[in-house]
């Protein structure tokens, strides 16, 4: 996770808490190869990616302010662009802070009540930009 996201996440535990004890860190970032040495879908249960994702889906919340900026700023670049397809929203997206929250791991709950507000807020960021390309939408596994 980057440590600029890891800054917006307030009360969280250290990464990669509380799945694995520590990962060695270099300037206070994690060293990749020791990363490497574990399943990457077990850093998606460490606290401060939880609530890095549960921020993504607040609105107004920094993450989310700083997403419908990224947003912007690419359409604002890509609307007049006919070799663009389709805007990707979002690639593989999680259900948020299990921790805080676990009906966010019943089937279903994130992507209704997280999910679809959030796509339907940047789809209307979007459109005030552009309103020719495809949005696509991206479920979750």
């Amino acid at each position: 996770m980057p440590p600029y996201l890891t800054s917006y996440v307030e009360g969280a535990k250290e990464f990669p808490k509380p799945i694995l004890d520590s990962i060695k860190k270099e300037n206070g970032i994690p060293i990749i190869e020791e990363c490497w040495k574990n399943l990457f879908g077990l850093y998606y249960l460490s606290d401060v990616v939880g609530k890095a994702w549960q921020q993504l889906y607040t609105p107004n919340s920094k993450i989310n302010i700083e997403l419908h900026k990224y947003w912007e700023i690419l359409a604002n670049a890509l609307k007049d662009m006919p070799e663009v397809i389709a805007y990707e929203l979002m690639n593989e997206p999680y259900v948020g802070d299990i921790y805080s929250n676990p009906k966010t791991l019943w089937f279903g709950y994130s992507e209704k009540n997280l999910l679809t507000p959030l796509y339907d807020s940047l789809t209307q960021t979007i459109r005030k930009i552009d309103s020719r390309h495809v949005i696509m939408f991206g479920h979750m596994p």
